[in-house]
């Protein structure tokens, strides 16, 4: 799904299916349906700067994903609190294992 390094920004939802994410040999998570992923490169950081992949993300099992650009991504969280919330809460946790 996601090779580590690369610079594309979408973030990606899982609705169906499972995902490995990994640095090198070490797994960081397995991801279900309803998890997310590559909200680091998608945010808007400010001055255009953005996140390369930090990990690669590896299907364990069919994935069915729900793809959201950056533009959208951010319109999400400014008219949600919830999702703003959680996308941060997420940031907060993964970038310093990082």
């Amino acid at each position: 799904m996601i090779e580590r390094w690369d610079g594309a920004r979408d973030l990606y939802v899982i609705v169906a299916g499972s995902a490995r994410v990994s640095r090198g040999d070490e797994t960081l998570a397995e991801l279900g349906p309803g998890a997310f992923f590559g909200e680091l490169a998608a945010l808007d950081w400010g001055a255009s700067f953005g996140y390369a992949r930090l990990a690669w993300v590896t299907a364990t099992a069919p994935l069915r994903l729900l793809v959201l650009s950056p533009a959208l991504l951010s319109q999400l969280m400014g008219q949600s609190p919830e999702v703003n919330r959680t996308i941060r809460s997420a940031v907060r946790e993964r970038l310093p294992s990082l």
